[in-house]
């Protein structure tokens, strides 16, 4: 449980430090470390710290060259943009949430020592974190859902295979913890 709000605490304030940048950069988390958030377009990073760029048009840019997409390979890069941004919101949605489940895991703190009550902090820390943690599951079910998308632009344009870099381990990771 002690672990559970350290965690949510950490989202909190690394959410919170993101959101005061007038560029959203969401590199540097270990789950979004594939992708970037820049301005108006979405970044998939490859291993080699190359980015390809995708915009919520769907143009898809490598190397600094538009690549030619498609109709259903166009389709494919809306479909990825739209989840990046759903993972970030979703991200963000988490991160607020460990700020008030913390918040409020201080607060029963101080209120059952005052009161003489500490049996009474545990079980409504639990009843918050529970509510998170079905915030946190959603935001781990957004990755899973990209990373399906990025697989299928993959295989529809090969020159985007390099920068398809979320695997089954990163939805795994996100839910172990």
């Amino acid at each position: 449980m002690k672990s559970i709000l350290i965690c949510y605490l950490v989202l909190a304030v690394a959410t919170a430090s993101g959101c005061s940048q007038q560029s959203t950069d969401a590199s540097h988390s270990s789950v979004m470390q594939h992708i970037t958030l820049r301005d108006d377009r979405v970044g998939a990073n490859a291993a080699d710290g190359h980015t390809a760029w995708i915009a919520a048009d769907g143009t898809l840019e490598i190397d600094g060259a538009q690549v030619r997409l498609e109709a259903g390979q166009e389709a494919l890069a809306k479909q990825y943009y739209a989840q990046a941004i759903a993972l970030r919101d979703q991200g963000i949605a988490a991160g607020k949430g460990g700020a008030r489940v913390a918040g409020k895991a201080i607060g029963s703190v101080l209120d059952g020592l005052g009161r003489g009550n500490p049996d009474e902090i545990g079980s409504k820390v639990e009843a918050e974190a529970s509510a998170l943690e079905a915030e946190v599951l959603r935001l781990c079910n957004h990755i899973g859902d990209l990373q399906t998308t990025q697989d299928a632009l993959a295989v529809a344009v090969p020159a985007f295979r390099p920068y398809a870099t979320i695997d089954d381990a990163t939805a795994a990771e996100c839910r172990s913890r």
